[in-house]
């Protein structure tokens, strides 16, 4: 691999999904390269916040900080408008919506390190008790943070998709997992993936309990992945030290980017291992952050190809530069 970023458009291939992607540095100054932030639609009563607990549909679970002020802190409840429901034949599954705070918040990196923490745990309790619904075979967790990235509503919430299937994507990428398990005697290739990265270096933000790079292949401008060090394939197997290490994580990057990208719109996708899989010694978790700066065009959509026009490789030196600018950056950096 290259050591400093590509002067000249190129194409990269992932391997674990097995996808392209042309890295093209030299449309980055090109007018309109990053689009416009979107904007919400005005609502007159927020059905997300403290004390408007009515107008949301059914709670599922709540939780709260010691000694807060309020009944709960973060709160879990069926989606208004679910894509999957319990009781649908052909579209059998479970939609969760998770209020990440009772006040009206609208960045999760303005959240404290312990109010995400918590925000962490419910996400664990909650793909915890939907492995055990009977039908349901895969779980995405995932954050649409701004109206560029899909969100309706502006109070910061994540949400759990309980599917009765496992997604063409993920099954490709176990095919792709166990065939490097197999050709390398046992290795996993997350832990060959995060090695990689560290001998080049130059894509690396952080490394810590949480090894945080942009890839490779990014398919957007400054897009983060996260691995946990200590390989699992279920996000439910973080331990609450390791938790808490990565809350802090989170806001940092997040943080990042809001103060130095103008707050864009992102969406956090959680990926893991098929609930009903067992414990599979080549998978692991992980985290992705994309920000939604470019829109997909004719060329995305007819071929399916993601046009990058920022190296990861300067996106990563921009967010580390970023970190050690920040005061109170409490994570190893690279």
């Amino acid at each position: 691999m290259e050591s400093e970023p590509p002067r000249e458009s190129e194409w990269r291939h992932d391997y674990l999904t097995d996808r392209k992607v042309i890295i093209a540095g030299n449309r980055s100054n090109r007018p309109g390269a990053y689009s416009q932030k979107m904007s919400f639609e005005s609502i007159a009563r927020c059905p997300f916040c403290h004390g408007n607990e009515a107008d949301s549909p059914l709670q599922l679970h709540r939780a709260r900080l010691k000694n807060s002020r309020t009944d709960w802190d973060v709160r879990v409840v069926t989606n208004l408008y679910p894509a999957l429901e319990a009781s649908s034949v052909k579209g059998y599954g479970r939609h969760e919506v998770v209020i990440e705070a009772a006040s009206h918040t609208t960045q999760f990196a303005g959240l404290s390190p312990e109010q995400i923490f918590l925000v962490s745990q419910v996400w664990q309790e909650r793909l915890k008790e939907l492995s055990q619904v009977s039908g349901i075979k895969d779980i995405l967790l995932f954050k649409n943070n701004g109206p560029a990235a899909g969100a309706s509503l502006q109070h910061i919430h994540s949400q759990i998709l309980a599917m009765d299937l496992v997604p063409a994507s993920k099954k490709l990428e176990l095919a792709q997992a166990l065939a490097y398990w197999k050709a390398n005697a046992g290795k996993n290739y997350f832990t060959h993936w995060r090695e990689e990265e560290t001998m080049v270096a130059h894509r690396v933000i952080t490394d810590g309990s949480f090894f945080s790079f942009c890839p490779y292949a990014s398919r957007a401008p400054y897009e983060i992945c996260i691995l946990p060090r200590r390989v699992q394939p279920f996000f439910t197997g973080v331990d609450p030290e390791e938790l808490l290490e990565l809350s802090v994580l989170l806001k940092d990057l997040l943080e990042a980017l809001g103060r130095n990208l103008n707050d864009p719109d992102y969406n956090l996708v959680l990926h893991q291992s098929p609930v009903q899989a067992g414990v599979l010694p080549y998978y692991s978790w992980r985290l992705e952050i994309i920000p939604r700066l470019t829109v997909e065009a004719g060329f995305e959509l007819g071929t399916g190809y993601a046009i990058n026009s920022m190296p990861p490789e300067l996106a990563a030196q921009q967010i580390r530069e970023w970190l050690s600018n920040a005061q109170e950056t409490k994570i190893p950096l690279v």
